[in-house]
């Protein structure tokens, strides 16, 4: 008995050290790569904001489920001997029932406060602006500019402007969904149809990559 608590307390501790350390890592841990679009920037500060609700979820119901195996554990009771019986408690129960409600509220009022900015690129004259259709391939993606220019595999875009994506795939076989991390979210390329993004970076080089 004097051996368990200091080993669940030693558990807990690492694991939350485990998570930390992960956090920290970025791009090798939880957190998004560092964003270098203002979408970007969005979506990792609402993906922040639900991360720490559901840390904190996740450490408090943890915490009292070890709680409640070391607290109601069989220890030397005889197996056909019933423990003790625990009755409900109705505040305990209210508690639970509105707590989610609450959490759930605050993280859908933050994320449909991030998601105009995110959606909507922002407003620019059209000399700071160009539209780009990429085209979801089997094995490859290509790019078509405004000019008539084509290139595959690699998008050559302005920098520092709004840069329109016009997210497709040609043939009727192949479904791909576009996502370059640091520049906003994922965008489906599906056969007939026309999805749309955008993002507006500095210079620099940004691997994309089909989830």
């Amino acid at each position: 008995m004097g051996f368990r608590k200091p080993a669940a307390l030693l558990l807990i501790v690492a694991a939350a050290l485990a998570f930390a350390a992960s956090a920290l890592a970025g791009n090798g841990g939880i957190l998004p790569l560092a964003p270098h679009s203002p979408n970007a920037h969005r979506i990792k500060e609402a993906y922040i904001f639900i991360l720490v609700f559901a840390g904190i979820v996740f450490v408090g119901v943890e915490g009292v489920l070890i709680a409640f195996v070391i607290r109601y554990r069989r220890g030397k009771r005889d197996r056909a001997v019933e423990g003790p019986q625990i009755h409900g408690s109705t505040r305990l129960e209210i508690l639970w029932t509105v707590l989610p409600v609450v959490i759930l509220a605050a993280i859908g009022s933050f994320v449909f406060f991030e998601l105009p900015g995110i959606a909507n690129a922002p407003a620019a004259a059209a000399a700071d602006e160009t539209t780009i259709t990429v085209e979801g391939h089997q094995f490859y993606w290509l790019f078509r500019y405004p000019n008539g220019a084509v290139t595959v595999g690699t998008m050559i875009a302005p920098a520092g402007e709004v840069v329109h994506e016009n997210v497709t795939a040609p043939n009727t076989e192949v479904l791909h969904s576009w996502w370059v991390p640091e520049l906003g979210g994922k965008i489906d390329a599906i056969p007939g149809r026309t999805n749309r993004t955008w993002f507006e970076a500095p210079a620099g080089l940004y691997d994309a990559r089909c989830s």
